[in-house]
């Protein structure tokens, strides 16, 4: 959403790239294009795919805002160190679904130990180290799939996958980055806790979620690359 991509341009110096919906921006020592991407799964994706093809991208973020999930607050930033598709995998009857990693086939034999991307030891380490004095972030596992959770019921499945914090976009741009070889990091702030009054927190919440997302993917990125 743009009050997402807004949080980013209020703390750098933009300039246009000649395509639209993609900004160039100064974070730091690093050269970054930003671009809303819309909501969900396939947007981000294809975002994210844009981004490598034309900039040559050295990593992908992915920014904004999410859902809290299991104590989680708004104005928390959490920094996802493992991502689950939450919407992925095999149907087995009465709604349940076996979850598998995403873009492995669903069926049993391709089944892994884990069903999550992770952020590598070493480079979750710099993060903690960097964000150590930051006291409104949080680490821990998104639940990502092309839902806005609006329901207890399904916010307590997903604290039940261990998620601390969902979204729709971030597993997506993660599998992406992981698919050409590059690093990912996930930074968003919380706008609400993903209950039955969502639809109406979400908006409260926004632009300061927001914010906060830029300020910590800001102080995070040189332990991206």
């Amino acid at each position: 959403m743009q009050e997402e991509v807004d949080g980013f341009l209020q703390a750098a110096t933009a300039r246009p790239t000649g395509s639209p919906g993609f900004t160039s921006i100064r974070l730091g020592e690093f050269e970054a294009v930003i671009a809303g991407c819309g909501l969900g799964k396939v947007n981000a994706a294809m975002t994210a795919t844009l981004l490598l093809e034309r900039w040559q991208c050295r990593g992908l973020v992915s920014a904004g805002t999410a859902g809290g999930l299991d104590g989680v607050e708004p104005m928390q930033v959490v920094v996802g160190l493992e991502l689950v598709q939450h919407d992925y995998g095999r149907s087995l009857g009465a709604g349940q679904l076996e979850l598998y990693r995403p873009g492995d086939p669903p069926l049993p034999e391709f089944r892994r130990e884990t069903f999550a991307l992770r952020v590598p030891q070493q480079r979750a380490g710099r993060y903690r180290a960097i964000a150590s004095d930051i006291d409104f972030v949080r680490f821990g596992t998104y639940a990502s799939g092309d839902t806005f959770v609006n329901d207890e019921a399904t916010r307590d499945r997903l604290i039940g996958l261990g998620a601390i914090a969902v979204d729709m976009e971030c597993a997506a741009v993660a599998q992406v980055a992981e698919l050409h070889g590059l690093p990912w990091l996930v930074a968003k702030g919380i706008s609400d806790v993903a209950s039955s009054m969502s639809h109406e927190h979400f908006l409260d919440g926004l632009r300061e979620a927001s914010r906060r997302s830029a300020e910590v993917v800001g102080a995070l990125l040189p332990a991206m690359v």
